[in-house]
């Protein structure tokens, strides 16, 4: 193993054998095996620190350079890879959990604002904060809305 100027190890990679064959000049050199384990392992942390950043695991499919069959091909050979993608979803769950809970706080505090004025203007309130009312409650399941359609013939019989 060698080291950078920074004394992180790094290993060497093998030297290139010339292709063997004259009869196949394009043929790529035997290397290239052992290079792409190499560069793979390093695809895959790019690929998680970008994971990071956006929490898709489409964009950053797409911006690493890989197609998303290799993703899910990591994700169900590779334990270490799966591990640090599980941390990294609970990560990105409970951030978008706290801020759908704020976000609801502040619209329960918008609400509660505006009825208030509302009810200081004569106790009129606008169909506007109705519907906003409604949307939020719905929202956080405080209420459903339930409707049913009944099929009768000719007189209220069957059809």
């Amino acid at each position: 193993m060698t080291t950078t100027e920074h004394q992180v190890p790094v290993a060497p990679l093998p030297e290139p054998v010339e292709a063997g064959s004259v009869l196949v000049p394009d043929r790529k050199p035997r290397w290239r095996r052992a290079y792409r384990k190499w560069d793979t392992a390093r695809t895959k942390e790019l690929w998680l620190r970008i994971y990071k950043v956006t929490g898709n695991a489409k964009v950053t499919t797409e911006r690493v350079g890989i197609k998303l069959p290799t993703f899910h091909q990591w994700k169900t050979t590779d334990a270490d890879f799966r591990g640090k993608l599980d941390i990294l979803n609970v990560m990105w769950s409970d951030l978008l959990t706290g801020r759908v809970v704020d976000l609801a706080h502040k619209a329960y505090r918008v609400l509660e604002l505006k009825l208030d004025m509302a009810l200081e203007d004569g106790a009129k309130i606008d169909a506007s904060t109705v519907d906003i009312a409604m949307a939020l409650l719905k929202s956080q399941g405080k209420i459903t809305d339930k409707s049913t359609v009944e099929h009768t013939g000719k007189g209220g019989g069957p059809i």
